[in-house]
């Protein structure tokens, strides 16, 4: 983590920095998408790289201060806007990684001398507690902690994946050792049987 940090910001990273970008996480849904591909004998190389799940972002830096950002969020619940960075497909009441990477953006954003992003997520975070009872998830505070280790935006995705890549090419050899086709099976839940109608006896 430290020759990452070092190489993206092209100076030696605080013992901070490099601590916070090696928390990580088991099992997710994007670990599915390398399984799939090989079911039908893709190359090794489409099924570890099929990452466009993770490309998903709402830049809450452009805040200047928390009330703006407040504004924002409102507007984008009364529009019925999809709000990413919030719940969680397993978690349901919190994400119990949330308060270690929380923690983390606020020592980040103390040691860079600006505390505004962070203040900035804070009120967004209460906004959509109260109003949605809706919790962060991991990702929320780890955008602005990539965003105070000095990390370009545009490599936010691939940094949190690339250190996936070593695990999902172990799930491909493994699966390649005994590889077998699937036919997913589908469940009708449509209406019932109903009377067939002519044509000609149709209304519009």
């Amino acid at each position: 983590p430290g020759s990452a940090t070092t190489t993206l910001r092209g100076e030696s990273s605080e013992p901070a920095r490099i601590e916070t970008i090696v928390q990580d996480y088991g099992n997710i849904g994007a670990a599915l998408e390398r399984h799939e591909p090989l079911r039908y004998n893709r190359r090794v190389a489409q099924a570890a790289t099929a990452i466009e799940g993770f490309s998903r972002t709402i830049e809450y830096v452009r805040f200047e201060t928390p009330e703006e950002a407040v504004l924002f969020v409102k507007d984008m619940l009364e529009k019925k806007q999809l709000i990413m960075g919030f719940g969680h497909a397993i978690y349901k009441h919190s994400d119990p990684r949330n308060k270690h990477v929380k923690e983390w953006s606020k020592r980040l954003s103390a040691l860079a001398g600006n505390e505004t992003l962070y203040q900035v997520s804070e009120a967004i975070e209460e906004l959509l507690r109260n109003e949605k009872n809706l919790f962060p998830n991991l990702d929320f505070y780890s955008a602005s902690c990539y965003h105070f280790m000095g990390i370009p935006k545009k490599l936010f995705t691939p940094l949190f994946v690339c250190s996936r890549v070593a695990g999902w090419c172990a799930h491909i050899k493994e699966q390649r050792a005994d590889n077998r086709l699937i036919r997913p099976t589908a469940k009708y839940i449509g209406p019932t049987p109903r009377p067939f109608v002519p044509i000609t006896a149709r209304g519009n």
